[in-house]
């Protein structure tokens, strides 16, 4: 029979999509200018490989290929004549359908590092993966479970909201950083005038090294940024492996002694590690008295257990802490990644002033806008969504435990977990034999030896699925 191969529609696909009937006859060849959304669940997309007959060369493709040239000129795509074939009676195209292969259309530069991607065996693709920072819905069915965001988060009903706006929003400047100002304070329910918006937590981090000067104490391991943005300061750092990874207040109270700045994030990041309210308004305390700035990096405190959440973004403490800076990510907690969002709290007027000089008017789009203005609205559903992560965090936490991995106790929307193989080869084989991405923290500060990994918090379904995965890892 005439064969084309073809695979099931996904997003990362573009070009002549088909419709498949009955025996897998394919009906109708569609062009990208016809190409409806609608639809997508019924489209295949040609893989560009065909297997022809003798007979329907010479008898119809050619004929309609030169009658087309004839009509049309030769600047078209050999698709449009098949489009017409396949709506005769008597040619019949079969579809062959690819399950699990490989494969990838190479048109641009763009195309041909994805294709890398996906062909590279071993360390040099689980490497090529990782130096990519995101951008991994380009490759399909790749479960991410290294960079971290709320799964539960937008709810469908905002979602449906933003989409309702995408097309004026995507048409439209964004307003000016006082009005994304106002927009936060009322989010976090505190004074405009102490508040930054950036995009992304990480363009105020590198910002700060305008108001951080001397030595900068640091506990690690840790976020890099705070480490690679301050290029000028001196890092002091504070060993947390000594501590089984754990926070401990009397070591970081002694080490603000030796510092002029210091870092907490809590919970920490990669251990999940946790500071209460009232150690912290005690590490701040010290800071104060010292005349030491202390930044608090409060990503990820949205996802600690009911009755330790809080959060240090509040009028008050703002007005009574001068040297405090806090930091959150909107984009991890809130689960927009793609939308790059994240604020600065300072009750300081100078600081701010310094900071709000080296950003620009329009730092965040129309989008990140409408986000920010429509969030109040979505205050319940939010709350339930961080509350899920820790149902979820519980749920990982314990099966793994059963399955005899030591796991770190978080607060986080990830855990930590150290593992009796090599974790480089770990990461490898999943990406390889699973499609799974996981954070490998060897080399990182303080993993001298390849046997820690980090862990997002995923859906039931996903998580379920890696655990799966890592109870036959223990036995092999």
């Amino acid at each position: 029979p005439n064969v084309a191969v073809v695979a099931k529609y996904a997003s990362w696909m573009d070009g002549t999509v088909v419709n498949v009937g009955d025996d897998n006859i394919i009906t109708q060849f569609i062009e990208k200018k016809d190409f409806d959304y609608n639809n997508i669940n019924e489209y295949y997309k040609t893989v560009n490989i065909y297997k022809f007959s003798k007979e329907f060369i010479n008898n119809q493709y050619i004929p309609f290929l030169l009658a087309y040239i004839k009509a049309y000129g030769e600047n078209e795509y050999y698709e449009t004549v098949l489009k017409a074939i396949s709506h005769l009676s008597r040619s019949h195209i079969k579809a062959h359908i690819l399950e699990n292969e490989k494969w990838y259309e190479i048109d641009d530069g763009q195309d041909y590092d994805i294709a890398t991607a996906l062909f590279l065996e071993g360390e040099e693709k689980l490497r090529h993966m990782q130096i990519k920072y995101g951008g991994y819905w380009r490759y399909d069915g790749l479960l991410d479970y290294c960079y971290l965001v709320n799964p539960f988060f937008p709810s469908n009903k905002m979602i449906e909201k933003m989409k309702n706006e995408y097309n004026i929003l995507l048409r439209q400047y964004p307003s000016g950083l006082n009005t994304q100002n106002l927009n936060a304070g009322r989010m976090f329910e505190i004074d405009a005038d102490k508040l930054l918006v950036g995009n992304g937590a990480a363009e105020i981090i590198n910002i700060l090294n305008k108001v951080v000067k001397g030595k900068l104490g640091v506990c690690i391991p840790t976020f890099n940024e705070y480490i690679r943005c301050f290029p000028n300061c001196q890092i002091v750092k504070l060993n947390t492996s000594f501590n089984d990874y754990s926070y401990n207040i009397d070591t970081i109270m002694e080490h603000i002694d030796k510092v002029d700045n210091m870092v907490i994030i809590n919970p920490d990041n990669p251990s999940g590690s946790f500071i209460c309210y009232d150690d912290i308004i005690r590490i701040i305390e010290k800071c104060e008295n010292q005349n030491k700035l202390i930044i608090f990096d409060e990503s990820f405190i949205d996802f600690a257990e009911k009755e330790l959440r809080y959060t240090l973004i509040n009028d008050d403490i703002m007005n009574k802490y001068q040297n405090l800076i806090v930091i959150k990510s909107i984009s991890k907690s809130y689960g927009v990644p793609g939308l790059r969002l994240g604020i600065m709290a300072c009750g300081n007027k100078e600081i701010n002033k310094i900071i709000r000089q080296n950003m620009a008017i329009w730092n965040i789009n129309s989008l990140a806008e409408y986000f920010l203005q429509i969030i109040p609205l979505y205050k319940d559903d939010y709350i339930k969504a961080c509350d899920k992560i820790v149902a979820e965090r519980e749920y990982m936490t314990t099966e793994l435990r059963k399955a005899g991995y030591k796991v770190y106790d978080s607060q986080a929307n990830f855990i930590m977990v150290k593992i009796n193989k090599n974790s480089a080869k770990m990461a490898i084989d999943l990406l390889e034999k699973h499609n799974i991405l996981i954070k490998d923290l060897y080399k990182k500060d303080t993993f001298n030896k390849p046997q820690y990994i980090r862990l997002a918090i995923r859906n039931r379904k996903d998580n379920e699925r890696i655990i799966q995965i890592l109870r036959r890892e223990v036995n092999l």
